[in-house]
């Protein structure tokens, strides 16, 4: 089994972070009707105030992008959502994802890896990550799922996005 952690940095409903990741947060979309944007950092102990985590998520000073801040840190099993609004709107996310590159030894085998995108009221979830099947290409690239949160494979589209060399992502 493939143990590992991911690292997630984030900007802008809710964002969901799931198992085996890190990230460092970036800009993040305003409510409708204002030019204003949101940044979140993962630097100083209150930054995860807001943000409801659940498993193995915790601050990571030392994991940072460009040597500046630190990271969300989230291990297998682990997960991290953070309310953007009260309802579900339309608006632009951007934030980071460090892929270490790690792959199992068998990249066929049916599992969910590391997870990332929205969540909407009703719960349904628009997320891209690396999932892993006999008809993916898991090791290779990424897949963008639309599901209820609990059936990762439910309706997947392969976005043909390469996983390049390790390191911090831009989402």
């Amino acid at each position: 089994m493939l143990k590992r952690a991911w690292w997630f940095s984030s900007t802008a409903g809710a964002l969901l972070l799931c198992s085996q990741g890190w990230s460092r947060p970036q800009d993040t979309a305003a409510p409708a009707g204002t030019d204003a944007v949101r940044h979140f950092r993962f630097d100083p102990p209150q930054s995860l105030a807001g943000w409801t985590l659940s498993g193995d998520a915790a601050l990571d000073p030392a994991r940072n992008r460009d040597g500046q801040g630190g990271a969300l840190r989230i291990a297998p099993g682990g997960k991290a959502v953070l309310k953007l609004r009260d309802r579900d709107e339309s608006g632009r996310v951007e934030f980071w994802v460090y892929d270490d590159g790690a792959r199992p030894a068998d990249p066929k085998a049916r599992r969910a890896g590391p997870r990332w995108g929205l969540l909407q009221s009703d719960g349904r979830v628009l997320a891209v990550g690396i999932l892993y099947a006999s008809y993916l290409g898991g090791a290779e690239g990424y897949t963008a799922t639309s599901c209820d949160g609990n059936d990762w494979f439910d309706k997947l589209s392969w976005l043909g996005i390469k996983r390049g060399q390790p390191g911090w992502h831009k989402w």
